[in-house]
């Protein structure tokens, strides 16, 4: 089963259209661009057409991500349970998420995880155990199903999401994995790495990872995906094809969803709509700022009022108040202030 085309940013599609076809290999991708415009996905897919299958089902393929696991799997499943059906390829991200639980384990990186078991729940399983099944429900379709009448399932998706998304670094440990993932003799043709957010990467780590750019395996193509490019060491830009990738507009986040009631999101990222999505930021600042200037800025002069209002604040998530401000100035500019 080969991974659908992803949506949006045509021009670097085209660009790695062209670069499939002329049989890469030997080199290393570089896709660059903002946070939640479909990077990873896109390297997913170069991945799936140069080993002619989903990458996930194959020992020759190898992936290293850090991520906000927890805030997409609360995404996925509530867009599952409110929805009903949810596009074919978002079932990659149950795949991926699974995945990278495994090579937290394979890299030891974090415990194993104690998870009640979804058929039984006076039993438990492994993280391991978890992961087997979960893999065999995806294959036979079951997941939908059990995302929709078993909480305990749920609970321990979100689980696993929540441990694995504390990681925020890529270590020099992680590296040599790769490096000797890298030294393999490939099963078949060609082997594909990919390593997300390496702007993640330590300095240390990153200097450790030099040679899979300046002996670069003849078998292997190494795609990694940045937000920001100068982050990553100069002899590693000067080795790679950078490819830059650009927002998404309303329509192409409706169509990547399958969702499209979201006229109203100020959004241009998958990260964002996420959020709004899940914490519905947008309205709830806009009902705030309006509550400000109607109940507090009057009378600022109560300053106990006022301080309370500051102390509500100071207890939201910061992608709220990012919100909040930015309404702030929408409220000052239709006022001609």
């Amino acid at each position: 089963m080969m991974l659908e085309k992803p949506v949006g940013n045509l021009k670097a599609r085209s660009v790695i259209e062209k670069l499939i076809s002329s049989g890469i290999s030997g080199r290393t991708l570089i896709f660059n661009g903002p946070p939640g415009v479909g990077k990873f996905t896109f390297a997913l897919w170069t991945a799936s057409n140069i080993l002619n299958k989903n990458p996930f089902f194959d020992r020759d393929f190898l992936f290293y991500r850090n991520d906000d696991f927890f805030l997409k799997t609360s995404f996925i499943l509530k867009l599952f349970k409110e929805n009903g059906l949810v596009k074919e390829n978002l079932l990659c991200y149950f795949f991926y998420l699974l995945g990278r639980a495994s090579t937290s384990l394979e890299f030891e990186e974090i415990n194993d995880i104690k998870l009640r078991d979804f058929s039984d729940k006076n039993k438990f399983n492994t993280l391991g155990e978890f992961i087997i099944k979960t893999n065999s429900l995806l294959l036979n379709g079951d997941i939908f199903k059990l995302i929709n009448e078993n909480e305990i399932f749920c609970e321990n998706l979100l689980k696993i999401s929540q441990e694995i998304s504390k990681k925020n670094t890529i270590s020099v440990n992680v590296i040599r994995k790769i490096i000797e993932f890298d030294s393999l003799k490939s099963l078949e043709k060609k082997k594909v790495i990919i390593i997300g957010n390496f702007e993640d990467a330590t300095i240390e780590a990153q200097n450790a990872s030099l040679k899979l750019f300046e002996e670069p395996s003849l078998d292997t193509i190494l795609i990694l995906t940045v937000s920001n490019l100068f982050k990553v060491l100069p002899t590693i830009r000067s080795r790679s094809i950078i490819i830059n990738f650009h927002h998404l507009n309303l329509d192409e986040l409706k169509e990547i969803f399958g969702i499209k009631n979201i006229d109203g999101y100020n959004v241009n990222n998958t990260l964002r709509l996420m959020r709004e999505y899940l914490y519905s930021y947008s309205t709830t600042s806009k009902e705030k700022v309006i509550y400000f200037f109607e109940n507090i800025a009057l009378s600022i002069q109560k300053t106990e009022l006022f301080f309370e209002f500051v102390d509500q604040l100071i207890g939201e998530e910061k992608e709220f108040l990012i919100h909040f401000f930015k309404e702030i100035v929408n409220f000052l500019r239709e006022v001609h202030l």
